[in-house]
């Protein structure tokens, strides 16, 4: 089923929204490829063909809710800066960080670079650091803080997901911290 809002267009399983149980929605907006947001008390059109005329704030869009897709595009990623008590560290010979001993506070930024308006899920999480990490869209990604990380040999991932079903598309490991 296709929602058409002042957010964007949300799109869930019929089954769920007459239930009233919704455990799973996509919404598509301005950030995520959607080429005009819907315009409130306006008219749109489904064709019999499934082609639906949008009526938006920056005019009439068309697409096909029946060969609708979201294209997996490769995405390039990286280290945007690592700070040590507020210190800029730079990588060595080896492209890794080594943080010094007496360090109480690390912040490290990924970057993800997808070249497209799809805004892709990213997970972020530092290996062997007994943390989670982060997920989120990639417009809200904040760098990952540790206080008083333990002397050791650590590896940054920065993982793509896919947002239908939560698996992993891709997985970087960046760089080596100790």
């Amino acid at each position: 089923m296709w929602v058409l809002t002042s957010q964007g267009i949300y799109v869930v399983k019929a089954s769920e929204m007459l239930a009233d149980n919704i455990s799973d929605y996509r919404l598509y907006t301005l950030a995520n490829g959607l080429t005009s947001l819907p315009v409130s008390h306006s008219y749109s059109h489904l064709d019999e063909e499934g082609n639906l005329y949008m009526a938006g704030q920056s005019g009439v869009c068309k697409f096909n809710i029946y060969h609708f897709y979201e294209e997996i595009v490769k995405v390039k990623t990286g280290v945007k800066t690592v700070y040590c008590d507020d210190v800029e560290l730079k990588p060595d010979d080896k492209g890794e960080y080594v943080i010094p001993a007496d360090c109480e506070r690390i912040q490290i930024t990924p970057t993800v670079f997808d070249y497209t308006l799809s805004n892709p899920t990213v997970h972020v999480f530092l290996e062997g650091a007994n943390d989670d990490g982060i997920t989120v869209e990639q417009n809200k990604i904040t760098p990952l803080e540790y206080t008083e990380l333990g002397y050791g040999n650590y590896v940054l991932h920065i993982q793509i997901m896919d947002r239908s079903t939560g698996k992993m598309i891709s997985d970087e490991s960046l760089c080596g911290v100790s």
